[in-house]
């Protein structure tokens, strides 16, 4: 009985580590460059046919020139790949929703 307790200790040892470690590379994520003349203050995204836009955290936002890279919430793991992303600008304007699939690309860029 020990022998058999002893076993499956080391199973479950070998196997919750790799369990982590899976978990810990199923983080998606992906690059915005702003190519536009205005400071990035919002970025939206909702999967292709919903209606309700999710909002990524953007800090102070993406300045003119910069990239920065994003994170998916852990939420959107078993979603589709393809998504309508649009960022809402410092002058008030906002982007138009452009179709992205997160699965092939991992960069956007926002122009003017």
């Amino acid at each position: 009985m020990k022998k058999k307790l002893l076993v499956i200790g080391l199973i479950v040892s070998l196997v919750v580590p790799v369990l982590y470690a899976t978990d810990a590379v199923a983080e998606y994520k992906f690059t915005v460059k702003n190519s536009s003349k205005s400071k990035i203050v919002g970025l939206f995204a909702r999967e292709a046919g919903k209606k309700e836009w999710g909002a990524f955290d953007v800090g102070s936002g993406i300045a003119s020139g910069k990239t920065e890279t994003m994170h998916w919430d852990a939420s959107t793991n078993s979603s589709g790949c393809v998504w309508e992303i649009m960022a809402k600008y410092a002058d008030g304007s906002s982007s138009a929703p452009a179709k992205f699939d997160f699965c092939k690309e991992t960069d956007i860029e926002f122009t003017d």
